[in-house]
């Protein structure tokens, strides 16, 4: 069955908060334009009690008035809202802050003899 999408002449917004990968965020960026909405990577650190007391920091990546168009939502969840770029950044980012902690979790590679 296809789906059929309406929207008033105001976008929607779309803020993606997983990290996800690169391509993906790229991939659905395009999808949900083409679909009449605002796409924002929005990945976030913190733990889950800074999560229930709003104080994320968001690593966001999306246009500049793409972003002050999502702000309102994202203010509630953080106490830091980080730009670097255009959508696809925030979840390099991301994925770059969470290297040393999956690296250091991960098992040793096997020794060569």
């Amino acid at each position: 069955m296809e789906r059929k999408y309406f929207f008033s002449s105001v976008s929607a917004l779309a803020i993606e908060c997983s990290t996800v990968s690169y391509q993906h965020a790229l991939d659905l960026a395009r999808e949900l334009r083409g679909r009449g909405f605002i796409y924002v990577d929005s990945p976030v650190t913190g733990l889950p009690d800074a999560a229930a007391a709003g104080k994320l920091t968001l690593l966001v990546g999306a246009e500049p008035a793409d972003l002050e168009k999502a702000r309102p939502y994202l203010v509630p969840l953080s106490t830091t809202i980080r730009h670097f770029g255009a959508v696809g950044s925030g979840t390099v980012l991301a994925t770059i802050v969470r290297a040393p902690s999956d690296t250091a979790t991960s098992e040793p590679p096997p020794r060569s003899t």
